[in-house]
């Protein structure tokens, strides 16, 4: 760390807090704060029946959501192990990559909602919980295990009500996206291919599965059925990534097989943010179409 860069990456656990750095280019690029309209990202403290305890969201909203009455389509995007609910704002820059892409008239007005991945009370909210320390280190397991099904109670049956009750948004499927990075990835895959009816959009950001086919046996056994539901299932990653081989090319080879439609997005780099802000950028014009 150095103790003089305010530009900081927050996380704890097996990752902790790191100083960050930006080597511009000529102009201002897609993540930067560009004049243009901007939304407004606001938090949101709620009490977590599953966990019986307070947690906390960031959601943004577009440019003239107040001022309108209009309904939106929400997206859950989830973060990576070692990252915090506010990791897609502060470190991600999700609100100024949508409010750019709204600007240039590429990406249609969403509500984009951010929420802490582990199934434990929100960080700096009171006294830790001894039950909650375990999920400090940062390494909850991707495709199960207590924590991770906590996590998905959390989010099908306290977040998603919360946000329907709370925001105008158009509380269907078919306007309902659920994406992630890294753990939120692996996340996005377990709770998405196993509630089809409740999201048709699906982003996996540099993560994927092992064993596709003998995990989700009912998401892989009517494809036609699948793709009727399916409106996006995106999948992007670093080709230097750790994972591009046994996980995300392993769930891109089950879909290719079973003829599942889906994208599969290979670009530079690693197991980093700046692949996933390019990930997000990529793939937001693509959302609610």
């Amino acid at each position: 760390m150095d103790p003089v860069n305010p530009a900081v990456k927050l996380g704890f656990g097996a990752f902790p807090p790191a100083s960050m750095f930006e080597i511009p280019t000529d102009g201002l690029a897609f993540d930067d704060v560009k004049p243009v309209p901007h939304g407004i990202v606001r938090l949101e403290t709620y009490q977590s029946k599953t966990v019986a305890a307070p947690r906390v969201l960031w959601i943004y909203t577009p440019p003239g959501y107040d001022s309108s009455k209009d309904k939106l389509p929400v997206f859950y995007l989830l973060h990576g192990s070692g990252n915090i609910d506010s990791s897609w704002i502060l470190t991600g820059r999700e609100n100024y990559i949508i409010d750019n892409l709204l600007a240039e008239g590429k990406t249609k007005p969403m509500i984009v909602v951010n929420m802490l991945g582990y199934g434990r009370q929100g960080v700096n909210l009171g006294p830790e919980r001894e039950s909650d320390v375990a999920a400090l280190t940062g390494r909850p397991p991707m495709g199960g295990g207590q924590q991770n099904s906590l996590f998905a109670r959390d989010l099908l049956e306290d977040v998603i009500p919360f946000v329907d009750k709370n925001y105008r948004t158009i509380p269907d499927a078919d306007h309902r996206a659920l994406g992630g990075l890294s753990m939120g990835g692996g996340q996005t895959v377990a709770i998405g291919f196993t509630h089809p009816d409740l999201f048709h959009s699906l982003i996996v950001m540099s993560a994927g599965s092992m064993n596709p086919l003998q995990a989700y046996p009912e998401f892989f056994a009517n494809p036609e059925a699948t793709n009727k539901k399916l409106k996006l299932l995106w999948m992007g990653i670093g080709r230097d990534d750790v994972l591009v081989g046994a996980s995300a090319k392993a769930l891109d080879a089950a879909l290719t097989e079973k003829s599942i439609k889906h994208t599969f997005w290979l670009t530079e780099g690693r197991h980093e943010w700046v692949v996933w802000r390019h990930s997000l950028y990529e793939v937001a014009p693509k959302m609610f179409r």
